[in-house]
């Protein structure tokens, strides 16, 4: 979902590249010879890296200005949700990747990146870092422009390139400087079978009562130990999840509209064009005509 706006009246710059429940990219390119001025919000418990290919972008609010350039990178994180400015210079070329908190916890506590109990991302403390881009950085950036790709390749390539640029930044930007990781084997293993529970039929809603009986744990608990680890309160992740099936069905073009949302669980299609709408801005209508 777009979550830019114009401060002047150039033709916004800003154009999504790549997106699922993960990642989104986006892709600043400013032609002009006039700074170009948008105001963004962050979307919730996504973190942010910002890169430019060439130019400049500055980025600020009330507490931070900062201002990266093609040997520059700036990692940004801050659970308020503030609004940024952002100043895209002229004939700048620049890359914004929203990273949901959930998944990177996810892939940096497996076995293959971060062993468990290592120190990792800590989603409640606000992080803002300046990081020196090294050669290998930058010929990934510009790897990222490539344009009229295959359609059949493109979650592959840019899934790709994104793990690319997680690696080369390194961890240390992502990994607390003290704590441990909140999950020991025991309390992670319990909660992904609350999800796995909680999505194995999407027509029906389960009790969070039901589901902290069965994993023998409290409602509190469960709701709070959910919460830090999928980045969401239980009812908005099963939710989430509903849409994005809804989305995918959408894509393949094989079900109705009516078809898809009792697939879902909505015998009203109407509720279900509404929640849809709400999600991804579009209705699903006109989400399958794209």
């Amino acid at each position: 979902m777009e979550n830019f706006t114009i401060k002047n009246n150039a033709i916004s710059p800003n154009r999504v590249v790549f997106e699922d429940s993960d990642y989104v990219l986006h892709h600043f390119k400013n032609d002009s010879d006039d700074i170009i001025i948008s105001k963004h919000v962050p979307r919730d418990f996504f973190l942010e890296l910002h890169f430019c290919q060439n130019g400049h972008v500055t980025i600020q609010n009330k507490e931070i200005t900062h201002t990266i350039s093609s040997t520059k990178s700036m990692l940004y994180y801050d659970s308020k949700m503030s609004e940024l400015d952002f100043e895209i210079g002229a004939n700048s070329n620049s890359y914004l990747l929203q990273l949901s908190l959930s998944n990177l916890h996810l892939l940096l506590s497996s076995k293959h990146n971060i062993p468990e109990g290592e120190n990792i991302f800590a989603t409640q403390n606000a992080i803002l870092e300046m990081k020196e881009n090294s050669n290998e950085v930058m010929q990934t950036i510009r790897q990222l422009g490539i344009e009229n790709m295959n359609e059949k390749i493109k979650s592959i390539y840019y899934k790709g390139k994104i793990l690319e640029l997680i690696s080369y930044l390194g961890t240390d930007s992502i990994v607390a400087d003290s704590g441990k990781c909140p999950f020991t084997s025991v309390k992670k293993n319990t909660i992904i079978l609350a999800k796995d529970y909680l999505i194995k039929d999407l027509k029906v809603v389960p009790k969070i009562e039901d589901i902290a009986k069965l994993l023998h744990i409290s409602e509190k608990k469960l709701k709070q130990e959910f919460k830090e680890m999928y980045g969401l309160p239980i009812y908005t992740f099963f939710l989430n999840h509903k849409l994005n099936i809804a989305r995918d069905l959408l894509a393949e073009n094989n079900l109705s509209i009516q078809e898809i949302g009792e697939t879902i669980g909505y015998s009203n299609s109407s509720h279900f064009i509404a929640a849809f709408k709400k999600k991804f801005n579009l209705t699903p209508k006109k989400y399958q005509a794209q």
